[in-house]
């Protein structure tokens, strides 16, 4: 049983550390990007998110595109042809965090 929660203990340590490194290494486009996605309420194929994501942040497709590639190889997002893009769970926990903190922000500044 000790064992257990030792993992358990060590796994939420990487999970933290995992989350702490990302929110500080990720642009704050890419940090964009990563929130639109959790947003979206409906399923879009990477070509129309790249499509819609232009128009929404005023960057052009390429800029986007290396982006969405960077977050879809360190794990982020998960697109696969013809499916739609959507966030890793290591992403819904950076996305979350993320939405909180600007929550946060957002409360100190009406204040």
């Amino acid at each position: 049983m000790e064992k257990e929660k030792n993992y358990a203990e060590k796994n939420d340590e990487l999970k933290e550390a995992i989350l702490k490194i990302c929110k500080e290494r990720l642009t704050n486009k890419q940090k964009k990007i990563l929130l639109y996605i959790s947003q979206l309420e409906e399923n879009l194929v990477i070509t129309s998110l790249v499509e819609r994501l232009s128009k929404e942040m005023n960057c052009s497709q390429s800029a986007l595109w290396n982006n969405l590639n960077q977050l879809k190889r360190i794990g982020i997002i998960v697109s696969e042809k013809g499916k739609s893009v959507v966030l890793s769970s290591i992403g819904e926990h950076i996305a979350h965090d993320l939405t909180s903190e600007k929550e946060v922000k957002n409360d100190k500044n009406n204040k």
